[in-house]
């Protein structure tokens, strides 16, 4: 099988303990959760330094921590000796240290329904953790607001959903009360909502780095 990998990959693939390959999918083994945040960061840096204006979707939760932390300490380090001492590692020496404020970033979902602001909403992390955190532009980031999303009647969502309940059945079958008609009408409005989100991603071209959940 020809192994069809970046530098970053190579390099960790030459360091794992798994290296006979079997499966039609190539895949490297590392022996913690904190050295996956490291490969994980490497390549969105290598990734970057390549596609300076590309579209990343990142992930949005708590097992994202090591990626976060090894972006920000191997961009912190950069000219310095443990930076260099990395970057020569893994495959990354010569680069130029990119700059992450061009790219453009999509928010690959988030709960629903929940109040932007919320602590814990994912659009909350995207724009703690990336937009502030990585200094990329507001303007350059398809995010998601659950506000934003408009309901039947103009109604806020506590008002169709009061008990956070959303009955998709009501994608199919026939509304039996006025609250479900509404339900069902916003239903409808939230899919057509999720479409038109899907579509803002192609017109950017596609999303060129995806990183999901990485726990």
């Amino acid at each position: 099988m020809e192994l069809n990998f970046t530098k970053v990959e190579k390099a960790f693939f030459e360091d794992a303990k798994i290296r006979n390959i079997s499966t039609k999918v190539p895949y490297i083994t590392v022996e913690s959760f904190p050295k996956l945040g490291l490969l994980s960061a490497l390549s969105f840096i290598e990734w970057v330094s390549e596609n300076p204006t590309g579209v990343v979707s990142l992930p949005t939760s708590k097992t994202a921590q090591y990626f976060i932390h090894y972006v920000h300490l191997i961009l912190d380090n950069w000219d310095n000796k443990q930076g260099k001492e990395l970057l020569e590692k893994y495959h990354l020496k010569g680069h130029k240290k990119p700059d992450l404020s061009n790219l453009q970033f999509v928010q690959m979902g988030d709960f629903y329904p929940i109040s932007s602001e919320q602590h814990n909403s994912l659009y909350n992390f995207a724009k703690v953790n990336y937009i502030e955190g990585f200094g990329l532009k507001m303007e350059n980031s398809l995010l998601i607001k659950s506000e934003d999303i408009k309901l039947a009647e103009n109604k806020h969502f506590l008002e169709v959903f009061p008990d956070y309940s959303i009955d998709l059945s009501l994608r199919f079958r026939e509304a039996k009360t006025a609250v479900e008609k509404i339900q069902q009408e916003s239903i409808f409005k939230i899919d057509n909502w999720c479409t038109n989100y899907e579509n803002e991603i192609r017109e950017k071209g596609g999303i060129g780095f995806f990183l999901s959940g990485i726990g």
